[in-house]
């Protein structure tokens, strides 16, 4: 942005400037489409719920640099394994759920990918300490589908290489301009139902040019994933029958519900036997055997096989072996734990089984010097300490679908979900952030333990596409953790309620963190305009602990015991 690099100011970043509705473009009967206009950045506000003095962050060093993706949500436009039709359901009581079944960008995701990726690496240093960027973390829903198609996307974007959405072929999904219905925005016609309603724009030619190949560079750093739930689940929640994985590499692509039957009233059912529901009349597209569903196993053995760094991209060959797709390594002086928060069972929530929390204390035990115990007494080792930065792609207040369900392919049972997760976390100080995705909410949520310590977990926001908030539930002191949304934690009653380690170099020519002390550690973010994007520095500081975030907005609101900040992201 000219005014931004006018004043020497994060140039092309939300500190010094941000999107956001500009002029009428066009007037339909029910809105208006605007134009995208640049405003004012976003100011730093610094968190600081554990009561801590806060300094600023020219007196503290990068530890970590990274960045963090998270539900690109990659979508084959063409499959006739999607529910797009259901958008004509939109507005009948009931169909909340179920809705939106299509947006008008999707055939323009794997664009806004690829601009995502050149605009990393033009952003290979951070702003605030000139530390290079050490690791690019993606937690999850990188695909929208569990298709094998969409997840070759992802790898391409990720590390390089051709994207061809369409194969050669025309644009065949449900915005072209002689698809039987109009419940969507077609940018090939003049007086389509979007542009007469909502004052879109008529762009020939678009489709066509969105789903041709295209090359993309890739990322210049090493880039690791985490397995969600649209990974491995068609539509991020169905059971993948036999029935289903036919219909989503067939020819027959349906443009409306099978006489007599609706999903309202029925979710249950949709999600249990979706072949149900594509019975329907169809158009014919061309057949795809690479459109097959992939579960775990696919996931892991696709990142195994992609060229780059690390090897492997978070995954090693025991995973493979265990159809597991939970691991850890080091990013510099920190152990990064990659979390499977995946329900197979049919779920869009999720929870981790009793075998990977077992494995989950195992790390955690393997990077502190002193910890609690389950019984709240402490427990002394020889082991070196390390700050420790989970991720995966649901958060605490999302950790509630726990099974089992009939039919399902989750094998590691029991699940656990927020409470058991939080009590863990809890007892191990050097825990000090949590990345996930899943929400689409921007919120920092700060909950304080009974056990006092000098650090805790902070989950940063993961997605500008809504207005939240932070709050902190708990008794003041101790470790903290902050899930990315609001509603549904436990502890907030205003509110609804044997794996390898890899190992990656030091990103910089600063020491790492001694075993004898760990330093205090603070948190800051770059929230960039563009799709679930955010650029987090983790870095040491000389003084008191603290824990800081970068967003917007201004603090407000209390809560009892200590001051309660909700800050617009």
């Amino acid at each position: 942005l000219p005014s931004s690099r006018a004043v020497g100011l994060h140039p092309g970043s939300t500190r010094s400037a941000k999107l956001g509705a500009g002029e009428v473009a066009a007037v339909g009967t029910r809105g208006a489409y605007r134009r995208l206009s640049v405003g004012l950045g976003r100011t730093r506000v610094v968190i600081d719920e554990l009561g801590t003095r806060s300094r600023r962050i020219a007196s503290s060093r990068s530890l970590v640099y990274l960045v963090h993706l998270t539900d690109l949500q990659l979508a084959d436009v063409h499959s006739p394994g999607r529910f797009e039709f259901i958008e004509e359901l939109r507005g009948v009581p009931g169909a909340g759920p179920l809705v939106p079944a299509q947006r008008p960008q999707e055939a323009l995701a794997p664009h806004a990918v690829a601009e995502m990726v050149r605009e990393i690496r033009r952003r290979l240093e951070s702003p605030d300490t000139g530390a290079p960027l050490a690791l690019a973390l993606s937690t999850g829903d990188s695909i929208d589908n569990a298709q094998w198609n969409e997840l070759e996307w992802y790898l391409s974007l990720m590390g390089g290489g051709s994207v061809s959405v369409g194969q050669g072929r025309a644009y065949e999904g449900v915005q072209r301009a002689d698809w039987p219905v109009d419940f969507y925005w077609k940018p090939d016609v003049t007086d389509g139902r979007f542009q007469r309603e909502l004052g879109f724009p008529t762009l020939p030619g678009l489709l066509d040019r969105a789903v041709a190949p295209f090359a993309v560079a890739g990322l210049p750093v090493g880039w690791v994933s985490c397995f969600g739930n649209h990974e491995g689940l068609p539509f991020g929640v169905s059971l993948p029958t036999e029935q289903y994985r036919s219909v989503v590499t067939g020819a027959r692509k349906p443009f409306a519900l099978p006489d007599g039957l609706s999903p309202i009233g029925n979710v249950e059912d949709l999600y249990r036997h979706p072949e149900r529901y594509l019975e329907g009349p169809a158009r014919g597209v061309a057949p795809d055997p690479s459109r097959r569903l992939i579960g775990r196993r696919d996931f892991v053995a696709a990142h195994l096989a992609a060229p780059g760094k690390p090897a492997g991209h978070g995954f090693g060959a025991h995973n493979l072996e265990e159809g597991t797709a939970y691991n850890a390594l080091d990013v510099g002086g920190s152990r990064l734990v990659l979390l499977d928060t995946a329900n197979l069972d049919g779920a869009a929530d999720g929870s981790i089984g009793a075998r990977q929390l077992a494995w989950l204390e195992e790390q955690l035990v393997a990077v502190h010097s002193r910890y609690r115990a389950a019984d709240g007494s402490f427990v002394t080792t020889s082991n070196t300490d390390r700050l420790v930065v989970l991720a995966s792609h649901h958060g605490l207040v999302s950790m509630r679908d726990r099974g089992p369900v009939e039919g399902g392919l989750e094998p590691d049972h029991p699940r656990v979900g927020a409470q058991e997760l939080r009590a863990l976390l809890h007892r191990f100080p050097n825990v000090v952030l949590w990345l996930s995705g899943h929400r689409h909410v921007s919120e920092v949520a700060v909950h304080l333990a009974r056990l006092r310590s000098p650090r805790g977990v902070t989950e940063p926001p993961t997605d500008g596409t809504r207005t939240s908030g932070s709050r902190t539930c708990g008794q003041p002191g101790g470790s903290a953790t902050a899930p990315t949304s609001g509603s549904g934690e436990p502890c907030a009653p205003s509110r609804r309620p044997s794996s390898g380690t890899a190992s990656w170099p030091w990103p910089h020519d600063a020491p790492s963190p001694s075993s004898a002390s760990l330093p205090p550690t603070a948190l800051s973010g770059e929230q960039h305009t563009g799709r679930s994007r955010c650029l987090l520095l983790i870095t040491r500081s000389r003084g008191t602990p603290q824990q800081r975030w970068s967003s917007g907005g201004e603090p407000s609101g209390t809560r009892p015991g200590a001051a309660h900040r909700r800050v617009q992201v």
